[in-house]
């Protein structure tokens, strides 16, 4: 078996598995897409299984189930460090040694955690130095508007109940893609995730899915994640839940329903309010026209609500600005067609509430033709009252020639960001009318050559940035930080995936880093990140039911500037945290242990006085069940 294919890789990501260890080899940026023609097992035109063989001792009986999905759009451009694209499938996120979202994240290469300290604090993140505006999180392709500040608060997005992790990240901008759950077995599952630690954590994550229930299919998830915070002092705890329900009518339509909502509970002396609730409830429909070509439509909204004692809530509503909470709503429609080596889509989104654009037109496509290579582009089109900015995203990459492959990156183009903070109005009191948003123009181009043989990848790339503005995330950590004038900024960045098989079977040691020129001072963008670990994965016995993971690894930058209050910059010092992990498989239960920071160096942080801890080590199991 295929030990690297079998666990995801940073820099070469696995296909996405079934619910057993994968036995693929790492996909090649420039191999073609799957032919769509051939209809995979979670789409609704599925090939049922073929029923059982009659004999004289048995009766006919009715037809196996059949597992069906909505039909799913295209997904854009093949994951890798040279295309800038980072996948996680679900075999992935049961073996990664993050808990939350934020770690998973920290894995990417030249990404930034932006955390405001421990667990259920806020927290957001940022590449090439972005801000509001240029970090976007997509549920099932739906974009989560920003509800209290210009980025989603990352803090109140779960990982339970998740099919698929994909992060594009470019010169100008991170997109962060969550695919929910779809069925790839007839039997219902169940999956569990406990966790204990140090500091009074505790994490709770558990998933029912019914393929056959209610007419349809139901998915039931739960979310919780709370600690007491460094020194035992600063308490958090982030907890929510999920409910999707889908119904299929005929062979090519599929609807689906569902409710999400994430709290956030922090300790009142350091934010206001101290607990906010994040709501966002919809409905989706998608039909396959023809073999390849899928329409849908969509509908959402979401919301914020203070979450304690209303009596409380209405006295600091009279005695400070807080969140303004006013929903957001959009409805849009998507039509996407696939071929053999190429894709194109088009999406359009009418939307309602302060803070973001009325509409937006999305086109976007690609190709491969193995003979050279591939091509991706996405253009966006954005209304603002009175503004119509346009944003341009284009990757190439060429097959690999001598085990070498040239890749390029180019984007280009201005965005609204949306509005930091807004008062909030009584009942008989609206709030006052917004000011119209501010906009951020900035280009950049990534261009470098990766060498693969077998698993051994390496890879370099040079960098350049150009922005007129630079934004706060305008989350409580920096909601009181002004908007900057940028500049232009040049850099480099290096990738390695290194196979250690001749040593001992299963070994690999990864790392990157990437490094800026000392150019104008630029909030979120140390001059140096960089992560690397060795790692031990591999499988036992002859059933496979006997599967070990573990590594050692480091994460660090240099010192940072971020905003501050009073609208100029302050420096957080360099950060570094080395940590460790151990996960065991037995058939389907994965026993783990992992331990943060075990050099117990003090002062990470990544805002002024909001220290991380110091070192914590949690354990617990992730059990996955067919009933």
């Amino acid at each position: 078996m295929d030990r690297a294919a079998a666990s995801v890789r940073l820099t070469q990501v696995q296909t996405p598995g079934q619910d057993t260890t994968p036995d693929v080899p790492p996909q090649d940026p420039a191999a073609p897409p799957q032919d769509p023609a051939t209809p995979p097992q979670d789409t609704i035109q599925g090939d049922p299984p073929g029923p059982a063989t009659p004999t004289q001792d048995t009766i006919d009986t009715e037809p196996e189930f059949r597992v069906r999905n909505l039909p799913s759009f295209p997904s854009g451009p093949p994951t890798g460090w040279s295309t800038g694209v980072w996948e996680w499938d679900r075999e992935g996120l049961r073996s990664t040694r993050a808990l939350t979202l934020i770690e998973l994240l920290e894995g990417v290469p030249g990404l930034i955690p932006l955390r405001g300290g421990d667990h259920g604090q806020p927290v957001s993140v940022s590449a090439f130095g972005v801000g509001a505006g240029r970090v976007r999180v997509l549920w099932d392709g739906v974009e989560m508007p920003p509800l209290d500040g210009g980025v989603v608060d990352i803090a109140r997005v779960g990982l339970a109940a998740l099919e698929r992790v994909t992060v594009e990240r470019g010169p100008g901008g991170v997109v962060i893609e969550l695919t929910p759950l779809r069925f790839s077995d007839a039997r219902p599952y169940s999956f569990l995730e406990v966790g204990t630690g140090d500091l009074d954590t505790n994490l709770f994550r558990g998933v029912f899915a019914h393929p056959d229930a209610l007419g349809g299919s139901i998915v039931l998830a739960l979310d919780r994640l709370d600690t007491a915070g460094p020194q035992r002092r600063e308490a958090g705890v982030g907890f929510g839940g999920h409910l999707r329900h889908s119904l299929f009518l005929g062979e090519r339509l599929g609807v689906a329903w569902e409710f999400r909502r994430m709290t956030s509970r922090r300790p009142d002396e350091l934010w206001q309010p101290p607990g906010v609730q994040r709501s966002d409830w919809g409905a989706r429909a998608r039909y396959e026209v023809a073999p390849s070509v899928v329409a849908g439509v969509f509908f959402q909204r979401s919301s914020l609500a203070r979450d304690g004692d209303e009596d409380d809530a209405q006295e600091e509503a009279e005695n400070e600005s807080l969140l303004y909470e006013a929903p957001r709503t959009q409805v849009g429609a998507r039509l996407s067609m696939q071929r053999e080596i190429w894709w194109a889509e088009v999406e359009y989104r009418q939307q309602w509430g302060v803070g973001w654009p009325s509409s937006v037109q999305v086109a976007r496509g690609g190709g491969v033709l193995p003979q050279l290579g591939g091509a991706s582009a996405v253009v966006e089109r954005a209304s603002w009252d009175d503004e119509n900015p346009l944003s341009l995203h284009a990757r190439v990459w060429s097959r690999s020639l001598f085990g070498f492959t040239l890749f390029g990156e180019y984007e280009d183009g201005r965005v609204g960001v949306p509005f930091l903070d807004m008062p909030a109005g009584g009942e008989d009191d609206p709030p006052p009318d917004p000011e119209p948003g501010s906009f951020t123009e900035r280009s950049g181009i990534r261009a470098g050559v990766e060498y693969g043989r077998g698993d051994l990848r390496v890879g370099g790339a040079l960098l350049s940035v150009e922005a007129d503005s630079l934004h706060p995330t305008g989350l409580p950590l920096d909601r009181e930080g002004s908007p900057a004038s940028g500049g232009d900024r040049t850099g480099v960045e290096g990738s390695l995936d290194l196979p250690l098989d001749r040593l001992i079977s299963g070994l690999s040691l990864r790392g990157s880093a990437q490094f800026w020129n000392a150019g104008e001072v630029w909030r979120y963008l140390p001059r140096r990140t960089y992560q690397g670990r060795i790692s031990f994965h591999d499988v036992f016995l002859e059933s496979g039911n006997l599967e070990v993971w573990t590594d050692v690894g480091v994460w660090g930058r240099d010192p940072m500037s971020v905003p501050t209050g009073s609208g100029g910059l302050a420096t957080v010092p360099f950060h570094q945290s080395w940590f460790a992990r151990l996960q065991i498989r037995v058939v389907s239960v994965r026993a783990f242990v992992r331990w943060e920071n075990f050099t117990l160096r003090p002062g990470n942080q990544d805002f002024p006085g909001r220290l991380l801890p110091q070192t914590r080590v949690m354990y617990g199991i992730r059990w996955t069940m067919w009933n």
